[in-house]
């Protein structure tokens, strides 16, 4: 079983829920990682709570986690219960007839069904034609794919695909 968020990928979000700038993120959490960088890691962590929350059918979780930090004490409370649950909550593990729809973000998940891949199957059976030919899918959500298709190695039985 994968683990969700590593301690220090949870201290990162913790301290973004505290709303530390963007520059100290990255100098505490991301080894000085720039601004650019430190944003893009923690939206990323944030979709995985997202679709750990669809998962677990609790759209109103997800939702949460795409939106926008607000500013408050009242937020940075409900943030935390939300993180503390997802991450006691056990890791949903893919399938490969899984849709797409259930594993990314809804505008990577629209680029792959316009492309005709409607199921993980099919997203791993695309991999040897080179994510470049999937019309709008630019090498940050072909990354996104790998990243996925990487940490669910063994459930999606990759093995040496990998």
């Amino acid at each position: 079983m994968t683990v969700l968020l590593t301690t220090q990928e949870q201290a990162l979000l913790r301290g973004w829920i505290s709303h530390l700038g963007w520059s100290l993120l990255g100098q505490l959490y991301l080894n000085a990682a720039d601004i650019t960088e430190t944003r893009q890691t923690v939206l990323t962590l944030r979709q995985r709570l997202a679709a750990k929350a669809r998962h677990c059918r609790r759209p109103d979780l997800s939702s949460f986690w795409l939106a926008e930090r607000r500013p408050g004490a009242e937020w940075a409370d409900q943030a935390e219960r939300a993180l503390q649950n997802l991450m006691a909550w056990s890791e949903p593990q893919p399938a490969r007839s899984d849709a797409v729809t259930q594993w990314f973000a809804d505008r990577l998940a629209v680029k792959l069904r316009n492309a005709g891949l409607t199921t993980l199957e099919q997203v791993i059976a695309w991999r040897a034609k080179g994510w470049q030919s999937i019309p709008k899918l630019g090498r940050h959500s072909a990354q996104i794919i790998e990243r996925f298709l990487k940490s669910h190695a063994a459930s999606l039985s990759l093995g040496a695909m990998i």
